[in-house]
């Protein structure tokens, strides 16, 4: 049983205002009569009811049941006195339209498609508790913009009844099971191998949330499922806001944090998206291709599980598990995205500040684990586990810095598992520190994608177990490879990548080979007591004066962030010290998420 302990979480009961008025708390019942006053003798039976009168320091408690509504906070609590919205065991908020389908086979489009007349333009679409990748009409005629290579010699489909007809490019029918479109007023859907007009779906539209903190500050959403929705909570515009204990998916989005979030909390949440698509940790260039394909080629978007997105500074996602989903964890800067008196009130200044995301375990994620993908000034990655993901880790244009990746786990059984990427149109400049992690399984260690010397960040590697068929790939001319900016040292690495990197430059200066086949570690990646990685780690401090000297933008006194003992004591290469007392609880090593899972809140 996987269990969560935490530091400084929010109270589940709430003292009397300084005012002296005394919070009230507001029960809300799915069974209940209409026109209750939310006592406990007279419940709500809407959770929407109780939040518009909820005040600071008040609690709104939903029982058990299901409740299809998407509900918004309208009122701000205090530092000490938040508005608390708290789920009991079994209460379930729906957030899809209480819609049940009209369908009928579509005239004149191919065999297995049917239509019904929704009463919203969907966005969001599930059919039996699944999550249905959609495609949109008008990308299929802009699609060559966004495929390479791979593609040429394939039949794309130009209009929705072949796409409906043909499938996916590569495998047809075969790991994209179905898909649907809006067109023209009506929902077509279409299921391999099913009759999708006899089962049960669930619709949203654009910009749901089962719950929405939006313009309200210090408000708390605890112990609730949330499903079928767009997203589960948006928290746009809040300070101080917390989402803990909760379950979401399936959703189009798990939990956003978006533009003036800041100071919010995420944590000890389970977030998933289980979709109808055969994909699997093992991998193909068919199965990457396909799903690319539907995502984001003739797709709406990345579906986005934990996000910061042009959010606010200060903000913590922690001890979470994300599963069975399109991608883990992402921070993305794109301001384009806001109103122009957002962009106008939000500056050139970078984004998420300090975020700080840690112990969060992943599993089965189709595109990447962790993406820091944005301005990374000052935000710090660690101690994170991910278990088959198709990239472990992708860092994207990162543009200021110092970004701080360190004692993460990684362990997949094919692709890739830490990629790189900086557009020559789009220079990513930042400086990033990545050590004390584990990376193991096939592929490469980092992939440098669309690089180029002018646009390389800095990159420090040190104190690294990397255990990967490849150390290195460019994926450009290797004319103008972008290693130059980069500097490793004291990395373990398999003997026969050792090779492969003593051809680089002074490449990993003091660093460890071992014999292929041989793992340095156990189950909870921990060094063996035979390990060269035991008290391997290059001298960290030696490291940040060098930094300091060449003017990377690191801390001008102290240590890194993770390595903070005692000078002197040496450390062990990769994210687990032999000795790890004070460096990892215990749910870091559960690889996935258990059965009967438990989450502690309040204690």
């Amino acid at each position: 049983m996987l269990r969560f302990h935490l530091m400084n979480v929010t109270a589940l009961v709430w003292l009397a205002t300084s005012s002296g008025l005394v919070a009230r708390e507001y029960v809300v019942e799915a069974s209940a009569k209409p026109g209750g006053d939310g006592s406990s003798a007279a419940p709500f039976v809407r959770i929407q009811e109780a939040l518009d009168l909820a005040g600071a320091g008040d609690t709104v408690r939903v029982k058990p049941g299901m409740y299809r509504e998407r509900v918004r906070f309208k009122h701000s609590g205090t530092p000490t006195q938040p508005v608390v919205l708290q789920g009991e065991p079994g209460a379930v908020i729906d957030g899809s339209e209480a819609w049940t389908g009209a369908w009928e086979p579509a005239p004149g489009w191919p065999e297995g498609v049917w239509r019904a007349k929704p009463p919203v333009e969907p966005a969001y679409v599930a059919v039996d508790g699944k999550y249905l990748h959609a495609f949109l009409v008008h990308n299929l005629a802009t699609q060559e913009q966004h495929i390479d290579e791979n593609y040429k010699g394939r039949k794309l489909p130009r209009t929705p009844q072949e796409v409906f007809a043909q499938g996916a490019p590569f495998a047809g029918w075969k790991i994209v099971r179905g898909t649907w479109c809006f067109h023209e007023g009506w929902l077509y859907g279409k299921l391999d191998g099913g009759d999708f007009g006899a089962r049960k779906a669930s619709i949203a539209p654009a910009d749901s949330a089962c719950v929405a903190i939006e313009g309200a500050d210090y408000a708390v959403v605890r112990g609730l499922s949330l499903r079928h929705a767009w997203e589960g909570v948006s928290l746009v515009r809040t300070a101080g806001s917390v989402v803990e204990g909760c379950t979401v998916g399936p959703t189009a989005r798990g939990i956003r944090l978006d533009y003036g979030a800041r100071g919010c909390v995420v944590r000890c949440c389970e977030v998933t998206c289980p979709a109808i698509f055969e994909w699997s940790s093992e991998s193909n260039t068919i199965e990457w291709e396909d799903l690319y394909w539907l995502n984001k080629v003739v797709g709406s978007m990345n579906m986005r599980t934990l996000s910061a997105l042009n959010a606010g500074p200060g903000n913590i996602i922690a001890y979470n598990v994300v599963h069975d989903a399109y991608q883990g964890i992402e921070d993305k800067e794109d301001k384009s995205v806001l109103s122009k008196a957002e962009q106008a009130e939000l500056g050139d200044g970078p984004t998420s500040v300090g975020l700080e995301v840690h112990h969060n375990t992943m599993r089965n994620i189709w595109a990447y684990g962790l993406g820091p993908n944005g301005s990374s000034v000052n935000q710090r990655w660690h101690h994170n586990l991910i278990v088959e993901a198709g990239e472990g880790m992708r860092i994207k244009k990162p543009k200021t810095g110092p970004l701080y990746i360190y004692r993460n786990a990684i362990r997949n059984r094919n692709g890739r598992t830490y990629w790189w990427y900086a557009a020559k149109d789009d220079p990513a400049t930042a400086a990033i520190l990545f050590y004390h992690n584990t990376l193991a399984g096939p592929g490469r260690a980092v992939y440098m994608a669309h690089a180029a010397l002018e646009t390389t960040p800095r990159g420090l590697m040190f104190g690294n177990i990397l255990l990967m068929n490849q150390f290195w790939h460019q994926k450009q001319d290797p004319r103008r490879c972008a290693w130059e900016p980069w500097q490793c040292d004291g990395n373990l690495l398999w003997s026969s990548v050792q090779k492969e990197a003593e051809q680089r430059s002074a490449y990993n200066a003091h660093g460890v080979s071992l014999p292929d086949g041989k793992l340095p570690y156990d189950e909870r990646f921990a060094p063996l007591a035979d390990s060269p990685a035991i008290d391997a780690a290059p001298d960290a401090e030696k490291i940040l004066e060098r930094l300091r000297a060449a003017k990377w933008p690191v801390p001008e006194s102290g240590s890194l962030p993770g390595l903070e003992r005692a000078a002197g004591k040496g450390f062990d290469l990769g994210a687990v010290e032999s000795d790890p007392e004070g460096m990892l609880p215990p749910e870091f090593t559960a690889l996935g998420v258990p059965e009967g899972m438990k989450v502690g809140v309040g204690e």
